[in-house]
């Protein structure tokens, strides 16, 4: 990096207040909540998000946020699908 570069922090993909220590926040959640009331909080989150975005002032920001928290609970959702369906085929105990 030059003494010119500026690094801009993705704000809404990578914030960095949700990384700190060896985990992010949302795997802490999964580990200390389980998978599917974490994937509730990401419904949920994003709802807020879309909910307070037209009165916070950064409506773009915050209707990505809500997107990414949708994101963040498909993905949980496949990868619980993937443990069932292993689960049931007795590759995962």
């Amino acid at each position: 990096m030059s003494e010119h570069t500026v690094v801009v922090e993705d704000v809404v993909n990578e914030p960095s207040h949700y990384k700190h220590g060896s985990f992010e926040v949302i795997d802490e959640m999964v580990i200390v909540f389980g998978i599917e009331n974490t994937i509730q909080f990401c419904r949920m989150n994003a709802w807020k998000y879309r909910a307070r975005a037209p009165f916070k002032g950064n409506m773009e920001q915050d209707m990505a946020k809500a997107n990414c928290y949708l994101e963040m609970a498909a993905d949980l959702e496949a990868i619980r699908d993937k443990n069932f369906e292993l689960l049931k085929e007795g590759k995962l105990k």
